[in-house]
């Protein structure tokens, strides 16, 4: 994967490996980068390749912690069989992981689930436990709006939405609260589109706009897979 963008804050890093199940002794970070989420996993036994489509996929593990690269723009090692082009990548890389491993950790762009009710239906069903919305800036180069989905297969149990700048984070003697309980069927509504940032013609948070208008460049990229 391109290493020299879009890698894990550290701080986003620590954040995701704190919510890693109790129990834990097998961990894969499939897209390792320059190693952000790797450092924070050195209690466990670590599966880190440099390409993730030359990872053997019959293998298994107690948990996956991922910040895949989005677009195949900033990937190398695609197989030319594949042919998965544009943001469709992470998505591709993200379920490939769920066949391995029960409980997966990933850090993906909010249009992963609100571009699509297939793909949000998809999660909801596999087991989606939580959704952290992270800030904007959490990617130095791009401003695309990102979330950390906790997945575990088999929940049935509510979906729990936090926001990140607003959890409790610097405070060690208590865990990670959740500041609201979220449908995530409501998603698509209060997020719009993702893919657009072009804020000045692109009404993204508009809930009557689930995808970018067509004065933005952007525009053409928008599916309802």
């Amino acid at each position: 994967m391109n290493k020299l963008e879009f890698q894990t804050p550290l701080e986003i890093a620590e954040f995701m490996c704190s919510i890693i199940p109790a129990g834990t002794k097998t961990v894969l970070e499939p897209t390792p980068g320059e190693g952000n989420i790797v450092k924070q996993l050195s209690q466990y036994q670590v599966t880190a390749p440099d390409n993730f489509f030359e990872l053997d996929f019959n293998q298994r593990f107690d948990c996956i912690v991922m910040n895949p690269p989005f677009s195949s723009k900033s990937a190398y090692g695609i197989p030319e069989e594949l042919e998965i082009k544009g943001m469709r990548l992470g998505y591709y890389i993200l379920t490939e992981c769920m066949k391995m491993s029960d409980h997966v950790i990933a850090l993906m762009p909010w249009f992963t689930i609100s571009d699509s009710d297939v793909r949000l239906r998809f999660m909801k069903s596999w087991g989606l436990k939580s959704l952290t919305a992270l800030p904007r800036k959490t990617f130095q180069y791009a401003r695309i709006q990102t979330c950390i989905f906790e997945l575990y297969k088999g929940w049935k149990g509510d979906t729990i939405f936090q926001v990140y700048d607003l959890l409790n984070i610097k405070d060690s003697s208590s865990k990670y609260h959740p500041t609201s309980e979220f449908d995530a069927s409501d998603v698509s509504k209060q997020i719009g589109c993702g893919y657009c940032m072009n804020e000045k013609e692109c009404s993204i948070r508009d809930p009557k706009v689930n995808k970018a208008k067509q004065g933005c460049p952007e525009w053409k990229h928008h599916s309802n897979k």
